[in-house]
């Protein structure tokens, strides 16, 4: 079995010259109160602030992606004018986590307009929403349920009777549990458990 890829080696298969930022600095424990991502830094946090300062610190705390705005078209009708967000990772494991979390929040369930295979969330924003001066939530602070990820090439599930199915991923799969408390009975369990297959482009990313 041939050694697992270094960061570097990584860059340099995918052509990315320079020097890499993939290697995490020690992280003083008072200020990960969320805990590491699976290529150990600090979760981010949660945003609460002007729309715009949201997507600023988005793209701040996206490791390998980055947010892209468009400003809308100068001939536009005012009632079409809109901004066009892409947040792109690259399918990197952390930034992956992050825009989940940021689909399910404020920002990605007001501004959805579509998800693409191999890293890209695209928001419409309206003109007048992107630069109010109001203050909301736009990203909520993650749970530690939410946070749970693995990654696996095969998933078995064992059944009450005894049995067991295989599910192969070629590709690796990422390994999600998401609280749904609230939404249950308190009695009963209220989670989902989510497979999700990678890509090849995504699961080179995943260094651990």
């Amino acid at each position: 079995m041939t050694a697992p890829l270094t960061p570097d080696e990584i860059l340099e298969l995918l052509g990315i010259t320079g020097e890499s930022d993939f290697v995490p600095e020690p992280v003083p424990l008072e200020e990960q109160p969320f805990g590491l991502t699976a290529n150990g830094y600090a979760v981010p946090g949660g945003f609460t602030g002007t729309l715009a300062a949201a997507l600023t610190w988005l793209d701040a705390h996206l490791r390998v992606g980055d947010v892209r705005i468009t400003a809308p078209s100068a001939d536009a009708a005012p009632q079409e004018r809109a901004y066009l967000v892409e947040i792109v990772t690259g399918g990197y494991s952390d930034d992956e986590a992050l825009v989940y979390r940021v689909e399910r929040s404020n920002l990605g369930e007001w501004f959805w307009e579509s998800r693409h295979r191999g890293g890209r969330l695209v928001l419409t924003v309206p003109e007048d929403m992107y630069l109010s001066t109001d203050v909301s939530t736009w990203v909520e602070e993650p749970s530690d349920v939410l946070q749970t990820v693995h990654h696996a090439a095969q998933v078995v599930l064992h059944a009450p009777d005894g049995t067991e199915q295989v599910l192969v991923t070629p590709e690796g799969a990422q390994l999600r549990f998401e609280d749904r408390a609230g939404h249950s009975r308190v009695d009963r369990p209220t989670g989902v458990l989510h497979v999700e297959p990678l890509t090849t482009d995504q699961s080179i990313w995943f260094l651990s």
